[in-house]
């Protein structure tokens, strides 16, 4: 094996047991394989690497910046009228 080669675990999760253990529903789960997650085919059962996954998530988590999270905790608070008052 290369050293570009992900590790294989040999877990490999069925659609609902990942589902379940990522906490998300199996709908998701499969809108997620349709935009990139690996899977691989096995006959008509669908199998998930459990490493693989977790890598391909993490590759592409968005974490907030300090200053995006700093801002929202400054206390500032943007407030609109009540609707059909007018601003006098």
């Amino acid at each position: 094996m290369n050293g570009n080669s992900p590790q294989r675990t040999g877990i490999w999760l069925t659609e609902h047991e990942l589902a379940r253990h990522l906490h998300i529903s199996v709908r998701h789960l499969m809108n997620l394989r349709k935009a990139g997650l690996p899977h691989i085919h096995l006959g008509v059962s669908i199998r998930y690497d459990f490493l693989e996954v977790m890598a391909y998530l993490r590759d592409r988590r968005i974490v907030p910046s300090k200053n995006q999270s700093s801002t929202a905790d400054s206390g500032s608070t943007v407030t609109n009228p009540p609707i059909g008052k007018q601003k006098s």
